[in-house]
């Protein structure tokens, strides 16, 4: 039996399963919070707190916007019509996407920090949670198939697509199956037919899941990073995607980037009959659009948007902006929103969208029309922002760059790589591209950069900001919040841990073992698996340099390419293809225990 009791957070009844009252979420650390403390603390929307609102779903009328919060991990109901919030509820630790179902009855959300989909039955205003269940590591996306028959929830870093479906009698959620990727998935959108498209979270991957036989029916991978924007097009007969693309061939020097040869934004779009056709070539079949021009960078592209009458709006993250145009023409109005816009809806029955303004714990309402002007929605008041917030802001600001090309989220996402090489002046020599290294921990991992030349990380920041996007030069507060930014970045998360079905921790135990009798731990020394030296093992760049400083292997395993040029793409390559510090070759057995204990670290 499913025993349920009635809560009551802040005057709303909730029906909570009683089972999950008395489960502590999953944790990928000490301090998370129990589900109990996310459904029974009583939150009050006129006390002060950061919200950071990332997804929106609007009800089926258009009368009622529901947004969730990543920060609070709670939910928050706009009147669209009197366009002010009226109520705002926890529901988990950390949301991270939402989608309402076609009949615009119930509402879905992933909740990141608790590893959870949570179900709640809506009514205009009125939320109620009433089934929670916990789903792979990391949820961070959520989508609802056009019928309501099937939900597909991507996690980032456990790789994985879980398939729900619901009892609708009931309301109880049931995992159907779950799908490993080959990359870090966040973006994702129903097709129809029981499918899925998923977008990579850092590089250039689309995969399609199929959710009645829960299996992989493609991976391709187009020329792009950052795929942040996911919609269909007013027929549904094309994917629109908004992504970054990166020329490994340009130079980060004033005119590259001025002339949009080094980095330049991009809304994609895709035919369906080339994206359900396993054999299809991707980047030949769509179309390229870009949301960028000579003086006018767009620098991060968020949401988008297909609007009746042939008109696309994208947000643009890094500009605090919304672009609109025809599509196939220039999408160059743009209208100013809150800081960093990363989602938006269409309100129905109306010209107008909603924009999720993570940054600025607001939604603005943007009707499409020349001249118009958005209409802001604070959610609820917040304290004042630490060092930390405000070296986030900066991170992700692409007014940082010359032009507002880019930001530094732009080649590391989200504080990690986005997989690419780049030709950025870091060791002072141009004609050498090397691998953009995720920042993910990296204040443990001093001295800086490929050669160690940076012995403080501020003046990296510094030189990164002046050389590579061709900004203004920081103050040094500035640099300092960066800085302190990029200290408060945990590393990645292993590849491979125990509870994994591909954990052995006897292979992996044999593998740091060889790892430490290979003499490995010279050069990449525990507990951060870096070292301060720099090192000649035997790699040359362009330019003839042969010292580097080793990188962290922490999170080794999610690594796109290796070496300072990508040279080997796959861990075993390192060693097989290129012999990397052996003496002579490992066995079969000694490189698999050596690759499984890379991979936990």
């Amino acid at each position: 039996m499913n025993l349920r009791r009635s809560v009551t957070i802040g005057g709303l009844a909730l029906i909570v399963p009683a089972s999950i009252l008395a489960l502590t979420l999953p944790s990928a650390g000490a301090g998370k919070p129990r589900a109990d403390d996310a459904a029974e603390a009583s939150l009050s929307p006129s006390d002060p707190h950061w919200r950071e609102p990332v997804a929106l779903a609007p009800s089926p009328n258009g009368d009622w916007l529901y947004v969730a919060n990543r920060a609070s991990g709670t939910l928050s109901v706009i009147d669209a019509g009197r366009q002010v919030v009226v109520a705002e509820e926890p529901v988990g630790a950390a949301l991270a996407d939402l989608a309402i179902t076609p009949d615009g009855r119930s509402l879905l959300a992933v909740d990141e920090e608790g590893d959870q989909a949570v179900l709640l039955s809506v009514e205009g205003p009125s939320l109620a949670v009433v089934d929670r269940l916990a789903v792979a590591d990391h949820p961070v996306g959520v989508a609802i198939a056009p019928d309501g028959s099937r939900a597909f929830v991507t996690s980032l870093w456990s790789r994985t697509v879980t398939i729900l479906d619901w009892d609708a009698t009931e309301a109880r959620l049931r995992v159907v199956g779950a799908v490993p990727l080959p990359f870090e998935a966040r973006a994702v959108l129903a097709i129809g037919d029981g499918r899925a498209v998923v977008a990579d979270a850092f590089g250039g991957h689309l995969a399609v899941v199929d959710g009645e036989s829960a299996s992989l029916v493609s991976v391709r991978e187009i020329p792009a990073h950052n795929i942040r924007g996911m919609s269909w097009g007013i027929e549904g007969d094309r994917l629109l995607l908004t992504h970054q693309i990166l020329n490994r061939s340009a130079r980060t020097d004033m005119n590259d980037i001025h002339w949009a040869g080094f980095i330049g934004s991009m809304l994609r779009t895709i035919p369906m009959t080339a994206l359900l056709d396993p054999d299809a070539d991707l980047h030949a079949a769509s179309t390229r659009q870009h949301l960028s021009d000579v003086g006018d960078g767009a620098g991060d592209p968020n949401g988008v948007l297909a609007i009746p009458g042939g008109r696309i709006a994208v947000a643009l993250g890094g500009l605090d902006r919304v672009a609109f145009g025809p599509e196939g023409s220039s999408i160059g109005q743009r209208v100013g929103v809150g800081r960093r816009p990363v989602a938006m809806v269409r309100i129905p029955g109306s010209d107008r969208v909603a924009v999720a303004n993570a940054f600025d714990d607001s939604v603005s309402i943007v009707t499409l029309a020349y001249g118009s002007k958005p209409v802001a929605i604070p959610l609820g008041p917040t304290p004042e922002p630490d060092p930390i917030r405000r070296g986030r802001l900066q991170f992700y600001d692409a007014r940082l760059s010359h032009d507002g090309w880019m930001s530094c989220h732009s080649c590391h996402t989200d504080g990690h790589a986005n997989g690419q090489m780049a030709d950025t002046l870091g060791d002072d020599s141009y004609g050498t591209p090397k691998r953009t290294l995720s920042l993910l921990g990296v204040g443990e991992t001093g001295p800086w950069a490929w050669d160690g030349g940076m012995e403080a990380l501020g003046d990296q920041i510094k030189k990164s900001v002046a050389s590579s996007m061709r900004g203004y030069s920081l103050y040094d507060g500035e640099a300092a919040e960066i800085e302190a930014f990029l200290r408060s970045l945990p590393p990645p998360p292993a590849l491979t841990a125990p509870g994994d079905p591909t954990f052995d921790a006897e292979a992996v135990a044999r593998g740091a073992d060889l790892f430490r009798d290979l003499r490995c731990d010279r050069c990449h020394t525990p507990p951060v698996y870096t070292s301060a030296k720099v090192y000649d093992v035997g790699l040359s760049d362009e330019q003839g340099q042969t010292a580097f400083n080793p990188p962290s292997l922490r999170g080794v395993g999610r690594r796109r390419m290796y070496f300072h040029d990508g040279r080997a793409r796959t861990l075993e390559d390192v060693f097989e293809g290129h012999e990397h510090q052996l003496e002579e070759p490992l066995g079969p057995d000694d490189l698999a225990d050596l690759i499984l204990f890379l991979k936990s670290l």
